[in-house]
């Protein structure tokens, strides 16, 4: 009877749905409101650049990238670091040519927020 027990215990672990291990959210308000870019085209891009195992654009059920007006998530059910998601947030500013004016700068420990370079720093005399 003991073997029994142990296989429903068995069953009903692997019958549970994977919950979501982790999300990175990427505030884009400032560049949103100025018309800089608009969040699909970064949530497109994500879809299409991330890499799983080794291959592009084939994130599958384990990956999910959404958008909101200001916001984009990307929710993962297995490991995924938040650097890589900053190098492709960087990679998507190198693209449209804005490096040079906005960066990613971390907010918490499960998120970033584009925001503009301070310029005004150097001048003081």
């Amino acid at each position: 009877m003991e073997v029994i027990d142990e296989n429903k215990v068995i069953e009903e672990t692997t019958t549970t749905t994977p919950t979501v291990e982790g999300v990175i959210q990427l505030d884009c308000s400032l560049c949103t409101a100025e018309s800089l870019f608009d969040t699909k085209d970064l949530t497109n891009y994500l879809q299409s650049n991330i890499k799983v195992k080794g291959k592009k654009g084939q994130l599958g059920k384990n990956i999910k990238v959404d958008c909101t007006a200001d916001n984009v998530t990307v929710e993962y059910k297995r490991f995924m670091t938040k650097r890589y998601v900053k190098y492709l947030g960087k990679k998507f500013l190198r693209s449209k040519k804005l490096n040079s004016w906005v960066r990613l700068v971390s907010t918490s420990k499960t998120g970033y927020r584009f925001s503009y370079y301070n310029v005004d720093k150097g001048n003081e005399e």
